[in-house]
């Protein structure tokens, strides 16, 4: 018989009802493997990038005795199957590459398995995962897993429904979002939520914008956002450790977001000054504030074990809400951040409290509120739900609430959605102060630790960890007087006054130091980082040149030129910005982003400095671990500095990134522009010497009149794709005008530094369109 096209299978059918309790897929996978079952075929899994096999289609024709051409795609083969089981095949139930939507699946499923019900067929979880992860823990089930997806899901949905509320966000995100809601069950990866994302993604503040010529596409982009990678996907589905990612960066969205708001409210809807702030917070936390105490004070320091505090707070003795605390705070990725610490034996800061004056009041916590309430929460002893369980306890005794919080608390949620219709998710149980389950995802993590992931509290009670020098339960780590302790700092006789300012200082020392000086401890032992942090003037010293870079005595009028110039542009020493932009500059020239198959690897700021000192510091044999290798960098960029400040003519608005045309306003130079250009003049000082001189006149009028165009305007969006590309444009714009060859400048400065960004830089600016960079 010759096989029919669809044309040819156009017949009519008999007419059935829905059945009332179809359920839709939820995803693709799902979708597949029911397919598959409702003709007894094997079940199926998903292609590459999540694609359905086309298999799962032709097993339904053949089922359904449709004599097909073999040759049909996958949307033709939708087109047959809906012109036999009657239903509409439009184009909502297909995408670009021939990709069928869960919409469309859906509709197949639906016809399906109406028009073929299978006695004691398996519901949709009880169908084979295939090569899908699973939960660590030899007691995992699927359905384990399952909620535990849909317990992140809906996490990540409703820090997203949060920032969809916002109706005012900086330069940097479009507002393109309608408002929703985060209703369980959720389905990332279904259109709707794609597309959710998609809106928000200027919250998320990523790297470079999300792809959207495919679903595919898109979510590939977006767990490179989230350094996951192709191994952010398993049978199809986002793993548990990719979602993890993306509900860490969700919740540090809501937060930045949540302050952006606040204080455009407090400047009266001005959002210059909260923009920046933003943007910073993205970059690193809020800066060390410097507070001191106006008048002496009487303070005890001690060291208790964990016990102590949870005692303490259920009998009423802790005070967690003083007036001058601030509210909780901490996202969940701290807390379970915290908690992790806490198993591995890492020491936590001291926690600061502030004794009565009369007897039987409680300890009032000045510092260490969000520390402590994440460990008493973790440990299910926080006073707020301890409360909020007894009473729940005491009005339906038959359920034993207070045993199972303390004893079970995973059949606790279930008791508790049972008995009052509630679900407990993340903000939920955060509302009410309830345990939080550790990670799922292993970074950073001892192997022996990786079973208690995904965990609460009661689950992991009798795991034996190596912690303090031994081995403990983790029970008695909590709950018993162990070596494993926390400082404690007592004060006495202080007043309201001398408390809030005690607050202010040791609560913003508990926050992280800004990526430079997180990096200068990380590899302070380089010469190439004590040099960098003398020649850019940040060095706190008399004499750095003889205590910290002795190895730059040499060179020292340059040196302390360089810092001279650095003042013109406006740089000031604050937070270590100008050593951040020398480290930057340096790595622009010293570090090749290629990888292996030559694509340049656009990295963060702070993740490119890092990659270059980390080349550094792995080998004893790097030519910047040389002294005179470091000291001919820094002079290399210091006479670039010394050329681009006096020799070489700039239109008065492209340092200040003005529109083009506009008056030039006197003003410090911004980052971007300044790296971009000096770093474009060290390639010509490299490459040409002391011969560079005799370009710079016949480049001079032309530099000038290139800062001016439109192609040298700054970008509105500071993503770090844009940023490459703008720097890429601006540096080898400059390199070509003082007669740079492009592969003259790569060798060149790999034998002398070990590596070289020219290449990088020359092979993006080669894909770069005429005008402005976008």
């Amino acid at each position: 018989m010759k096989p029919r096209t669809v044309s040819a299978v156009r017949t009519s059918i008999e007419t059935v009802t829905t059945p009332p309790d179809f359920r839709p897929a939820h995803n693709k996978l799902e979708a597949v493997t029911r397919i598959s079952g409702v003709t007894g075929a094997p079940p199926e899994t998903l292609g590459p990038g999540g694609k359905e096999r086309r298999a799962a289609l032709a097993n339904l024709a053949d089922g359904l005795g449709l004599d097909l051409a073999p040759n049909l795609s996958k949307v033709e083969l939708g087109e047959a199957l809906g012109a036999r089981l009657g239903f509409t095949w439009d184009s909502a139930c297909w995408s670009a590459g021939n990709t069928i939507t869960l919409t469309g699946l859906n509709r197949i499923l639906e016809a399906a398995e109406r028009f073929f019900p299978v006695p004691g067929a398996r519901s949709p979880n009880e169908h084979s995962h295939g090569g899908a992860e699973v939960l660590t823990g030899d007691n995992s089930t699927q359905s384990d897993l399952d909620e535990a997806r849909q317990e992140v899901q809906v996490a990540i949905a409703e820090s997203l429904a949060n920032l969809s509320q916002h109706e005012v966000a900086p330069p940097d995100v479009p507002m393109d979002w309608e408002p929703f809601k985060a209703d369980p069950p959720v389905d990332l990866q279904s259109d709707v939520w794609m597309m959710r994302i998609a809106s928000l993604q200027g919250w998320l503040r990523f790297r470079s914008p999300l792809v959207m010529t495919s679903p595919e596409s898109f979510w590939d982009s977006l767990l490179s956002e989230l350094d996951v990678g192709a191994d952010g996907i398993s049978a199809g589905l986002l793993t548990l450790e990719a979602l993890d990612h993306l509900r860490i960066r969700a919740e540090h969205a809501v937060m930045h977001a949540d302050a952006f708001v606040a204080e455009v409210q407090a400047a009266d809807g001005e959002t210059a000054g909260p923009s920046r702030a933003w943007g910073e917070a993205w970059d690193e936390v809020d800066e060390l504030d410097e507070q001191q105490t106006a008048e002496p004070l009487v303070a005890t320091t001690n060291v208790w074990p964990i016990y102590l505090f949870s005692k303490k707070a259920e009998k009423g003795g802790l005070n967690l809400t003083p007036s001058y605390q601030r509210s909780d705070v901490w996202p969940l990725a701290d807390r379970q951040l915290l908690i992790q610490s806490i198993l591995r034996g890492v020491p936590l800061p001291s926690v600061i409290l502030l004794k009565p004056e009369t007897p039987g009041l409680p300890h009032e916590v000045v510092d260490g509120k969000q520390r402590l309430t994440s460990i008493l929460r973790f440990i299910g002893q926080h006073p707020v739900a301890l409360d909020k369980v007894r009473e729940a306890d005491e009005q339906f005794p038959e359920d034993k609430f207070d045993k199972l919080f303390h004893e079970d608390y995973p059949k606790f949620r279930k008791t508790w959605k049972a008995r009052f219709g509630e679900e407990l998710t993340v903000t939920r149980e955060g509302d009410y102060y309830f345990p939080f389950k550790l990670p799922v995802s292993t970074t950073g993590l001892p192997e022996n630790l990786q079973p208690l992931l995904g965990k609460y509290y009661t689950q992991i009670r009798e795991s034996v960890i190596p912690i303090a020098g031994g081995d403990l339960r983790v029970d008695e780590l909590f709950e018993d007087a162990v070596e494993y302790k926390i400082p404690v700092i007592e004060y006495q006789q202080a007043t309201q006054r001398q408390i809030h300012d005690v607050f202010r200082l040791y609560n913003k020392q508990g926050k992280h130091l800004n990526a430079e000086e997180i990096r200068n401890a990380i590899y302070h032992e380089l010469g190439l980082t004590r040099g960098i942090l003398v020649a850019a003037g940040d060095a706190d010293d008399k004499d750095p040149f003889a205590t910290i870079a002795p190895f730059l005595s040499d060179i020292r009028s340059e040196v302390d030129r360089l810092g001279e110039n650095l003042k013109k542009y406006g740089i000031g020493t604050s937070r270590y910005r100008r050593t951040k932009l020398l480290s930057w500059m340096i790595a622009l020239l010293a570090f090749d982003t290629r990888d292996s198959s030559g694509k340049v690897r656009m990295l963060s700021t702070a993740g490119h400095i890092n990659a270059l000192f980390d080349r550094v510091k792995r080998s004893k044999s790097d030519l910047l671990q040389r002294e005179s290798a470091i000291r001919d960098v820094t002079g290399l960029v210091a006479r670039a500095v010394d050329i681009h400040l006096g020799e070489l003519a700039w239109h008065g608005a492209f340092p200040v990134g003005q529109e083009p045309g506009t008056p030039p306003k006197k003003k410090a130079w911004q980052d971007l522009q300044l790296v971009g250009t000096v770093v474009g003049v060290a390639l010509a000082v490299a490459v040409h010497g002391d011969a560079v001189e005799s370009h710079i006149e016949d480049a001079g009028e032309f530099l000038e009149e290139r800062s001016a165009s439109l192609d040298w305007w700054r970008p509105s969006k500071t993503q770090t794709a844009t940023q490459w590309k703008y720097i890429a444009r601006l540096a080898t714009d400059v390199a070509t005008a003082l007669g740079v060859d492009p592969a003259t400048a790569d060798k060149e400065l790999e034998r002398r530094f070990g590596g070289s960004g020219a290449g990088a830089l020359f092979l993006l600016a080669e894909g770069l369109p005429a005008g402005r960079v976008s």
